[in-house]
Parts: C-alpha cells; sequence; structure tokens
C-alpha cells in the first residue's frame, strides 16, 4: 500500500509540470505563439506612437508615463481617468401632473365663487375644477419641455468643453513625445 502511494505521488509530480506547460503551449498558439502584449498607455489614448530615434519599447513606456503626467500638468486632463469616471444621472424634469392638480384645485375654487353667484356652487366648482386642470397641464407641458431643452444644452455645452479639454492635453501629450524623438499620429 504504502509502495503504491509512493508511485502514484512521483507520477503526480511527474505530470503534473507536464499538464502546466501544456496549458501555456495551448494559449501561446491561442495568440499566434507569442504572449499577449498589455495594451500600450499610447493605444490607450488612441494615439500611434513610433519611434524615431530606436527607443526600445521600455524606454517608450517610460517616455509615455512621463508625457503623460505632463500632458495631465499642462492641460488639467488626465483623459484615462475621465474615462474610467462614471456620469451623473441627469435630475428628472417636473412633471406636468403637479401643475394639473394645482389649477384644478384653483379652478375649483373659482368656479366655486362663480356658481354661489348663478346658484349652482357644485356645478361651477366642476367646471372650473375641468379647466384649471387642462390650463395647469398645458403648464407643466410647457415647463417640462422647456426643462429637457435646458438639459439637452447643458449636457451638449459639457461634451463642448470635454472636447476642448482632451484636444488640448493630446496637444501637450504629443509635443512632449515629439521632443523626446517620437513620431506621433
Amino acid at each position: 500500500m504504502a509502495s503504491r502511494r509512493k508511485v502514484m505521488g512521483g507520477l503526480v509530480a511527474v505530470l503534473l509540470p507536464a499538464l502546466a506547460g501544456a496549458q501555456a503551449e495551448k494559449e501561446q498558439a491561442k495568440h499566434g505563439g507569442e504572449k499577449p502584449a498589455p495594451q500600450s498607455l499610447s493605444s490607450s489614448l488612441g494615439v500611434a506612437v513610433y519611434p524615431s530615434k530606436g527607443q526600445s519599447a521600455s524606454k517608450q513606456q517610460q517616455d509615455e508615463a512621463a508625457c503623460l503626467a505632463w500632458g495631465e500638468q499642462q492641460s488639467g486632463v488626465n483623459p484615462l481617468a475621465a474615462a474610467q469616471q462614471s456620469s451623473a444621472a441627469p435630475a428628472p424634469a417636473p412633471s406636468a401632473g403637479g401643475s394639473a392638480g394645482r389649477g384644478a384645485a384653483a379652478g375649483a375654487v373659482g368656479g366655486t365663487a362663480v356658481g354661489v353667484l348663478t346658484g349652482h356652487p357644485a356645478r361651477g366648482a366642476a367646471i372650473g375644477a375641468t379647466e384649471g386642470a387642462i390650463v395647469g397641464g398645458a403648464h407643466g407641458a410647457r415647463k417640462k419641455e422647456q426643462a429637457e431643452q435646458q438639459a439637452q444644452a447643458e449636457k451638449q455645452a459639457e461634451a463642448q468643453k470635454a472636447q476642448q479639454e482632451r484636444a488640448s492635453f493630446d496637444k501637450a501629450f504629443a509635443a512632449c513625445l515629439e521632443g523626446r524623438g517620437y513620431t506621433v499620429k
């Protein structure tokens, strides 16, 4: 029994590394025989950077990191951090229902006063409430539409500002890399 355990243990010790090596070979075959390279900083930013003075890949990584920091300092923008931030949900627009309810209440009060003068206070209140709800609802719908237009305009202004800030960063990033002997596209 003990010798059987020794044999099994020996087999496991021999087979496990072989199986691990086979798995690694399968992973390399999936990627064209090479280990997949991590995405460079410049490609994360959507910029193509080419060494024009024979810089090594590690030197290029160092230069890109330094130029990211310099570009952020010059422009006040870090596009990698901005991409990770989630945008806040917009505030809901006011509903037309509140305006219709307030209009109905005000109309009912006014209609009751007219109804008292004509001898039909309940009928006057009903007519006044209906008219008030219609007028109040229309007013609420206009307010909602205006709020939506305002939110859309603010969203467009924010997008334009973000584009300008990103252009400022891109210009600084490219200038830094070009100064270190790279071609930036």
